[in-house]
């Protein structure tokens, strides 16, 4: 149901790029030298204003602050926002909840946590990308929460990611087909979509470079492709550094700095408030706790299991799994 919503999203922020007059778009690793490893653009630089001042105002609607540029937005940033506007209609636990590791989220917050944990697991492993890539992260499109969880840009092209923390799950993949857990997920499609913003705004400047659409899940048990997505690249998000060094370059070192600039460009994207100060401190915060409390789960299961010595060995082997599984989850 999220993801559909977040698929209705998106769809209403790519009809808008036509309605706001943008011309619809026309449509192992080599060895990078120093020349083709420009460092990202100053956003707000002279030569880059000069190069944008003839370009339309955002697709999307509005501009975000330019107080807040798009290479600050950190990863996970737009997720974690959710979280927070969630969980911050949840009573504080008390020292009795504490004591006994009562879970600090509710059911309506744990989708955000997870998907935050991924996204930012994903930014970890793409901030190792070398000299001359640059990344932009939660880069607000459509409406509503509707974001680009990660747009990847340097020598080898234009690449999004739309990351999926699905711990523990079998991924089983067949075209446009993607199920988790035996369940199935729009995610080529949502992917697609993503690609196709992208694109749009690319082409609103006249560049017509391709965007690859990628879908990186993290640690999942085991991804199953029986037949690859017809342009989606499926990974597993420990693969990303590998799968960029095994690209062909395809953009010169101007091409890239420029496509950085665009892309870079706050008016280029919906308007998004200012992050709060101390958002992602807040989050960790928040990540230590509800991890402290798990721990104490644990401990308080574990003796509960050995006040019960031989009693134990009575009960149904199932019967005391899920109790256990029920008491540290």
């Amino acid at each position: 149901m999220v993801e559909e919503a977040r698929q209705r999203r998106l769809e209403t922020g790519l009809n808008s790029v036509g309605r706001g007059g943008a011309p619809a778009p026309s449509r192992d690793r080599p060895h990078y030298n120093t020349a083709v490893r420009p460092s990202p653009p100053r956003f707000g630089s002279a030569s880059r204003d000069a190069q944008l001042a003839t370009v339309n105002p955002s697709p999307w609607g509005g501009s975000m602050s330019t107080t807040t540029p798009v290479s600050a937005r950190f990863a996970g940033q737009s997720v974690i926002e959710q979280l927070f506007a969630v969980h911050s209609t949840r009573p504080p636990r008390g020292p009795v909840a504490r004591f006994f590791g009562v879970r600090p989220l509710g059911d309506d917050a744990t989708p955000w946590y997870i998907g935050a944990r991924g996204e930012l697991a994903v930014g970890r492993i793409l901030d190792q990308l070398p000299q001359g890539w640059t990344v932009l992260h939660s880069l607000p499109v459509g409406t509503k929460e509707s974001d680009i969880d990660h747009l990847v840009i340097g020598p080898a092209g234009v690449f999004v990611i739309n990351t999926k923390h699905h711990a523990s799950k079998t991924i089983w993949v067949a075209g446009s087909t993607v199920m988790v857990g035996g369940f199935k997920h729009p995610y080529i499609r949502n992917s697609e979509h993503e690609a196709k913003a992208v694109g749009k705004v690319l082409a609103s400047v006249g560049l017509d470079h391709s965007v690859i659409p990628i879908l990186a899940f993290v640690d999942p048990t085991q991804i199953t492709v029986k037949e690859k997505p017809a342009s989606v690249a499926v990974l597993h998000a420990r693969g990303l550094l590998k799968f960029f060094a095994r690209r062909p370059q395809t953009l010169t070192a101007d091409e890239v700095t420029q496509t950085v600039a665009v892309l870079g460009d706050p008016q280029r994207w919906r308007s998004s408030a200012e992050a709060p100060a101390g958002l992602l401190d807040d989050f960790h915060a928040l990540d230590r706790e509800i991890r402290t409390a798990r721990t104490i789960r644990v401990a308080w299961a574990g003796a509960l299991l050995a006040s019960l010595g031989g009693t134990s060995i009575v009960l149904a082997p199932q019967l005391m799994s899920s109790l256990f599984s029920l008491l540290i989850h």
